[in-house]
């Protein structure tokens, strides 16, 4: 029987589900989920498969350390997220060239949810240029059919109950509160824009930016749902919004955003910045996919989502577009 090795370097959270999503992907092989280091791979295991490479320079050591010993390794594959913390630190990029190199690295999956620009940018600055490297769009965790399983209208009464008007605007921000996702800027917006209700979902205490609650306790349309959020009520959240914000910073170019996929998903617009991938989502799907803002700059934000709310700015169909493009799970075990 064909036997593949997981190895994940955490099981918390959103890694559980890309853990189970790349389980799937192997369909047909015998799945083991193991822990680093990568010496620990016997040499009867047919393929190794990190889920998640959050160091490069972990795994290049890893392998370096075992071809000292002259040890026997299976092929390996990764998937590589967090691309643009790689392009910025000049170590962790060395690492991925050097990983690139190695004989027993036998594919390196790109996540994106633009392939084409993010392999442009790529190939512009002479890096992730091997053969072994597959550039694709990032897969959705949920089926599609889990966003859309309840209208905007029950999903908002499940939500809100009698804390806002049922017929509210609303602003989604869902994830963590890293300072590269700039929730900090968009709440700044909040305060200026008193007839918007603005949600934060998702634990304050996951990020690198301290977000006291009472600061903004004076403030009735921003609202904190600061704790663990299920999949079954974060499919809610999308549903009863009217726009998912992506704040981000500069810091985040050239990365991917599962937000944006959920958002798709769930019919639901995005305000995002002017900068790759983002920036080539948003010409190609025109303002049927939401706003786009200047980067860092709270005015631009702030205006723009006045006017979706002002133009009154509703989905057609480039959600569905964007989707259909979506390579599946399945992709990588094929490719593997």
């Amino acid at each position: 029987m064909k036997r593949v090795l997981l190895v994940s370097q955490t099981d918390a959270g959103f890694h559980s589900k890309l853990t189970k999503k790349t389980q799937e992907a192997f369909n047909g092989w015998k799945v083991s989920t193991i822990t680093p280091p990568v010496c620990h791979f016997a040499s009867y295991t047919n393929k190794v498969h990190y889920i998640r490479l959050i160091d490069p320079m972990t795994l290049w050591k890893e392998i370096y350390f075992c071809r000292e010993l002259d040890a026997s390794l299976a092929p390996i594959s990764f998937t590589l997220l967090g691309l643009s913390e790689i392009l910025r630190d000049s170590h962790k990029k060395a690492a991925v060239h050097e990983l690139e190199k190695f004989d027993c690295i036998d594919r390196i999956f790109v996540f994106t949810i633009h392939p084409e620009s993010l392999k442009a940018h790529c190939k512009e600055i002479n890096f992730l240029q091997s053969d072994k490297v597959v550039f694709l769009h990032e897969p959705p965790y949920e089926e599609t059919s889990f966003y859309r399983s309840s209208t905007y209208l029950s999903a908002r009464t499940a939500l809100f109950a009698n804390e806002i008007p049922i017929d509210a605007s609303v602003v989604l921000y869902f994830g963590t509160y890293f300072f590269s996702k700039g929730p900090d800027l968009l709440l700044e917006v909040a305060k200026q824009l008193p007839r918007v209700h603005f949600f934060f979902v998702g634990d304050t205490k996951l990020g690198s930016i301290t977000i006291n609650k009472a600061d903004f306790a004076d403030f009735y349309n921003i609202h904190f749902v600061d704790r663990y959020v299920s999949d079954e009520e974060a499919s809610l959240w999308f549903q009863a919004t009217d726009l998912v914000a992506l704040p981000y910073r500069k810091f985040y170019e050239h990365d991917t955003s599962g937000i944006f996929n959920q958002a798709m998903q769930a019919r639901r617009p995005v305000i995002m910045p002017n900068f790759s991938p983002f920036s080539n989502l948003f010409a190609e799907l025109g303002n049927g996919v939401g706003k786009i803002f200047i980067p860092e700059d709270t005015e631009s934000l702030k205006y723009q989502i006045e006017v979706f709310f002002k133009c009154n700015l509703w989905p057609g169909n480039v959600f569905d577009e964007y989707l259909s493009k979506i390579e599946g799970w399945n992709c990588i075990g094929e490719l593997v």
